[in-house]
């Protein structure tokens, strides 16, 4: 046997399972079919700051890029709302990067430019098969985003939607930046929004969504004043809208962050819950191992679906969110009108819709927004 565990992928939610596997002294493997630790970035690359305190990570200046007083939610009709969560924007590839630089200074052993093809479990030994051989260990972690295969071969995976994302990275843009991070909703954006994060030295601009995003990417940046000769990078994945598994934990194998769905379906960030997944992946192993039992680790598959990371109304949110026309976009606009939505209360909500009576058929969907939307800033 290799190690007590193999992690396939070293995003957020591997590296820091890794990190800390490797600091209480259990043997691991780390395998990433990338070149380099990081890239290419296929995200956004914020962050609140509960999402790393909740996961025992500090800031850094080495992967620290800015921080902001909040998020501003932009409807069609130029209006916005506020969202006064704490965001960071951070260089994604670095903080990658030093998550696995802990596990691998404590021990863990790095594969990368590792191809993993199939995985098998015989005589209680997962065999992990890649281009450079045949891994084995006791216990597997499937930390290969929302493409996971390893989720696929060990049977868990009962549904799988997702959505796309491009993002250009621009040097010197002429843009406001007043501390915030911009969104735009429209309903052309179908199962997402475009988005504007100021960086400090560079601006992260891009759109997710069901369709041809890059023409509106494209559009977008023209509409905004974006010059194209000042793109430094273009860069973009797959996101998770909706993957359902059967479990989280089968046979020793435990399926964190993207792979396990773990995305929000409502603003699309996954940092946070892949730090939690992986963290909390890593914690049991610690324990059934330390207890020589195995069998413990399905309480990590009933501690996610316990966790808010899981909750129904997050897809039911999602769902209610992304299927609204323009013209119900610009209402929630009047409605919060540039205040932080918590300051705005139930009764001046109801007196909007009173005003509006056509809207009024959406009111149990807006207090469901209401309630959705304070969920998913607990959890960016």
């Amino acid at each position: 046997m290799d190690a007590e565990v193999a992690i396939v992928g070293c995003g957020p939610a591997g590296g820091i399972a890794a990190k800390v596997l490797s600091e209480k002294g259990f043997s691991v493997l780390a395998i990433d079919r990338k070149k380099k630790i990081g890239y290419p970035i296929q995200c956004g690359e914020a962050i609140s700051a509960a999402g790393l305190k909740n996961n025992g990570i500090k800031i850094s200046s080495e992967w620290l890029k800015k921080k902001h007083k909040g998020g501003k939610i932009f409807v069609p009709n130029g209006k916005f709302f506020l969202s006064l969560v704490n965001f960071l924007s951070i260089d994604r590839a670095k903080f990658d990067q030093s998550l696995i630089k802990e596990a691998v200074d404590n021990g863990c052993k790095l594969f990368l430019r590792t191809n993993v093809s199939k995985v098998k479990k015989k005589n209680e030994i997962w065999l992990v098969r890649t281009n450079r051989g045949i891994l084995k260990s006791k216990i597997l972690i499937g930390a290969d985003g929302s493409e996971s295969n390893v989720a696929k071969q060990i049977g868990v995976l009962k549904h799988k939607e997702v959505i796309r994302a491009i993002q250009y990275k621009f040097r010197d843009l002429d843009f406001l930046d007043d501390g915030f991070l911009y969104m735009y909703l429209n309903e052309k954006f179908k199962n997402g929004y475009a988005w504007v994060f100021p960086r400090g030295d560079e601006f992260n601009v891009g759109v997710g969504g069901i369709g041809n995003i890059k023409l509106w990417l494209d559009k977008f940046c023209k509409k905004m004043g974006f010059k194209m000769e000042k793109r430094k990078s273009v860069g973009g994945g797959l996101l998770p809208k909706k993957i359902i598994l059967e479990s989280f934990e089968k046979s020793s194998a435990l399926i964190v962050g993207d792979a396990a769905g773990l995305t929000n379906p409502l603003f699309g960030g996954g940092i946070h819950a892949a730090l939690f997944s992986g963290r909390l992946a890593a914690e049991t192993i610690c324990k059934s191992l330390e207890l020589g039992d195995l069998s413990r680790l399905k309480e990590y598959d009933r501690k996610i679906k316990n966790s808010s990371f899981t909750s129904p109304l997050l897809h039911k949110v999602s769902e209610i969110f992304y299927s609204l026309k323009n013209e119900e976009y610009n209402f929630i606009g009047e409605v919060f009108n540039g205040k932080n939505w918590k300051n705005v209360s139930y009764f001046n909500i109801f007196k909007k819709f009173l005003i509006k009576p056509k809207f009024f058929l959406k009111l149990i969907d807006f207090w469901t927004l209401k309630r959705g939307i304070e969920l998913s800033e607990r959890l960016v």
